[in-house]
């Protein structure tokens, strides 16, 4: 992401994204884990170098010197040459833009060396080219510049990367253009100023225009038409709009500000040229971080939007990282750690700069009690431990929470550059220490509020455990042996991949064991997939599974995935398994002997790695004996049974049950239930529960409708399944398997044939849809379904 950021030419949010992700990484992690390399970059310690070139182009020359000379130690530290020439590559580049022919020429050459000999870096190579032949060119020495973009930019066509940051090539090649002399091979000047005008860096597309104007105002000599004259004040104008917007550039805007204000002044315009000229030694000036009068108050109005970093992230080590990469772009220091007070002595809670070894020694120094006096200046306390960076001094910024008792220090310090403040800057360092206060204090009660919130947690979650209704899995509420006995099964089963067959009647909860199940496995981070092979029409069952290609029946009109491929890495749940057509049952045999399947109307054989549960309500082995389900296919799902008992052989667990549902009731419908009385709680505990769990919650529900608070009363039950005054008539002498068509067609007609929504036969039975239309079946029942569903105009409800 920020690599596509500099490309864009969004240079502090890249920095941003950079500080973000990689945070400030100490040394001994070098080099980079593979996951922070560059794309296409043979060196994962390019993210680091970048970042300390963006750096530089924002003007935040030192944190990037800081970084860049880290980067070049920790290179000669680990006998890493390619890691030095990296780091001097990119300080070659930092220099130059700084207009620093010195250093700019000397980490120039020798990464120009390096690279020309040992190669596996073209672009290296270009851009170490492009510095060092800037650094030649200020020494008068054109053909050697000349000469040495020629090999950069053959390498550069190696690298197949054109992109290149900074105006150093384009200084040379003005510079050779004015003296009359040919450019290297390959590099036209106009051909790269087009290419940059149509590039998304708003950066480099500034100078472009830049270039252009200064190329336009040369050509046409002391009196150039309107038409020149206004080409030239376009690109100037163009130029210093996308600078000043990005804010993100601020050597490259004075560089633009000079070359308007020169314009200006040989248009005779002074007041503009001196306006210009201002701005532009206002700009330099920040960014060469001289000081001067009013820039401490600008200074603490940065300071004081740091208030706001405290509620923008997740965790205080966050924020306090925040705060000092804000100090460091805000103060211009290089390094910055962040010291807390914590009782036992100092100790960094974010750095910015430095490394493990600087930090260790601020906080040893700050343990023995130096310096004694506030917002003091003293000498580094060490070289960072191999001699290769100069050592600077610190400036040590006590804070303190007068509430709270808490305490700390900011240290920060500088070595390559000036930092913007000094012990001098009294009015700009109070504000930072109060802020720095406040801060610490908020982020001292955010971690009280953490700390507390976890404590309830645990605490909430030992009391669910330590009641009569434990819940292993926070949804299975109940503690019979019964239960008890298939909950032990389920833990021993699920860290296995074997296949597992639920079986129990309707509503006794076999989804919520399958979903324990996927709970402690391996897979749990996966995906949990269920399927009701009954709410399918026997049609688009193998639709459903193994989903189907654009095109393959009426009305696909794309690709969709199946519940195969959805379940891959982690649970596939195949609800009422029983009610597979037999077509259905050798296509679902297939997938689990071969591993293999193809959506319905495609040819390329898909593979999903996941664990099947499947559950019914039926006896598959009697399905089987009467050829109704594979034999095969029987043994394959039934691998590990686990038989789910029902609620009347677990009548102990009603009350506990009930009362569960009573608080779930609460919350869905606003109500305020505190108990049901003993009565009807013993009339819950007589009932039979031909419905299962699924029957009491919906019972519990329709009491919590029916009821007024605070207590939850319990109406008069009646079982789906026996006859009653109104459905039978007093002379019925018939079995129960009698009695129950006779109920179901009396509810067929009294419906018209509505199985399933508000007010169908499934509702009014408390059934599911499905399990109301198996018994239909079963009692031989489809013809009077049919015959209601006419009577009302021939709709069908799905």
């Amino acid at each position: 992401m920020a690599y596509g950021q500099i490309l864009e030419g969004h240079a502090l949010q890249a920095i941003a994204t950079f500080e973000r992700f990689l945070g400030d990484l100490p040394e001994d992690v070098l080099p980079l884990p593979p996951e922070l390399t560059p794309p296409l970059d043979p060196f994962p310690e390019t993210g680091l170098a970048i970042l300390g070139s963006t750096y530089g182009q924002v003007g935040q020359y030192g944190p990037a010197l800081d970084l860049l000379h880290r980067l070049r130690a920790a290179g000669a530290r680990t006998s890493r040459p390619e890691l030095v020439a990296l780091a001097e590559t990119f300080l070659s580049g930092l220099h130059s833009g700084r207009r620093e022919p010195g250093p700019a020429g000397e980490y120039g050459q020798s990464a120009f060396e390096f690279w020309s000999r040992h190669g596996g870096g073209p672009y290296f190579l270009w851009h170490a080219s492009m510095a060092l032949a800037w650094a030649r060119m200020t020494a008068g020495c054109l053909e050697e510049a000349r000469q040495v973009l020629e090999v950069g930019q053959k390498a550069r066509v190696a690298s197949g990367l054109l992109y290149f940051g900074g105006s150093a090539v384009f200084e040379v090649l003005d510079r050779l253009d004015a003296e009359g002399l040919p450019p290297p091979a390959g590099l036209d000047t106009e051909t790269e100023i087009e290419r940059l005008l149509a590039w998304p860096d708003g950066y480099m597309r500034a100078v472009a225009h830049r270039f252009r104007a200064r190329r336009l105002a040369r050509a046409a000599g002391e009196a150039p038409d309107a038409a020149v004259l206004a080409r030239v004040e376009s690109h100037l104008k163009e130029a210093l709009s996308i600078l000043r917007t990005s804010r993100a550039a601020a050597l490259e805007l004075s560089r633009t500000l000079e070359q308007a204000a020169q314009w200006a002044a040989s248009r005779n315009r002074m007041e503009e040229a001196a306006r210009l000229e201002s701005e532009a030694r206002r700009i330099r000036a920040t960014v060469d971080h001289v000081t001067g009068p009013g820039h401490g108050m600008d200074l603490a109005t940065a300071l004081l939007d740091l208030g706001r970093l405290a509620s923008n992230s997740d965790s205080d080590g966050g924020s306090w990282g925040e705060i000092a990469a804000r100090l460091c772009a805000a103060l211009g220091t290089e390094r910055c750690a962040l010291i807390e007070d914590t009782g036992d002595g100092p100790r960094a809670v974010a750095t910015r700069g430095g490394g493990q070894a600087w930090v260790a020694a601020v906080e040893a120094m700050l343990r023995e009690g130096h310096p004694a006096a506030p917002l003091g200046l003293t000498p580094s306390p060490l070289d960072d431990g191999h001699g290769t960076t100069p050592s600077g001094q610190l400036l040590i910024v006590p804070f303190a929470s007068s509430r709270m008792g808490l305490g700390g220090w900011a240290v920060l310090e500088n070595r390559y550059s000036l930092a913007l403040v000094s012990p001098s800057d009294r009015r700009v360092l109070d504000v930072l220490g109060v802020q720095l206060g406040v801060l610490s204090e908020n982020l001292a009660i955010w971690r009280e509020l953490t700390a507390a919130r976890q404590r309830l947690e645990h605490e909430n979650r030992y009391y669910r455990q330590d009641s009569p209704a434990p819940s292993s899995g926070g949804r299975i509420v109940g503690g019979s042996p019964a239960l008890q006995r298939t909950l032990d099964l389920v833990a021993r089963v699920a860290p296995t991949t074997t296949t597992v067959l639920i079986e129990g009647e309707t509503g006794v909860g076999k989804e919520l064991i399958a979903h324990e199940i996927h709970r402690l496995s391996p897979r749990a981070r996966g995906p949990f997939i269920a399927v009701h092979i009954a709410s399918f029409a026997p049609g688009l069952v193998a639709s459903s599974l193994f989903g189907h290609e654009r095109g393959a029946f009426t009305g696909a009109v794309e690709q969709t995935r199946g519940r195969f491929e959805l379940a891959d890495g982690g649970t596939l749940f195949l609800d009422e398994v029983g009610e597979l057509t037999l077509e259905d049952q050798v296509k679902l045999l297939r997938v689990l002997q071969e591993g293999t399947f193809e959506r319905v109307g495609g040819t390329r054989p898909l593979k999903s790695d996941f664990r099947l549960v499947a559950a019914t309500n039926r006896d598959l082995a009697a399905a089987v004996r009467q050829g109704a389900f594979r034999e095969d296919l029987f043994f394959r799902l039934s691998a590990f049974p686990i038989g789910v008992p029902p609620l009347r052989e677990r009548r102990e667990e009603i009350p506990t049950l009930a009362l569960y549902f009573m608080e779930a009731a609460n919350r869905k419908l606003a109500r305020s239930f505190e108990g049901i009385s003993e009565a009807d709680m013993d009339r819950l505990r007589a009932y039979r529960w031909p419905g299962n769990v699924r029957e009491l919650e919906h019972v519990v529900e329709r009491a919590a409708i029916l009821s007024e608070p605070p207590r939850l009363r319990i109406a008069p039950l009646q079982d789906a399944f026996e006859p009653d005054v109104a459905t039978v008539p007093p002379s019925f002498r018939g079995t129960l398997e009698d009695a129950q068509r006779e109920y179901f067609r009396h509810l067929i007609q009294r419906t018209r044939g509505r199985v399933a929504g508000q007010g169908g036969a499934a509702e009014i039975a408390g059934l599911k849809p499905s399990t109301l239309n198996w018994h239909v079946e079963r009692l031989g029942l489809r013809a009077d379904l049919q015959r209601a569903r006419l009577d009302r105009g021939g709709l069908s409800d799905g």
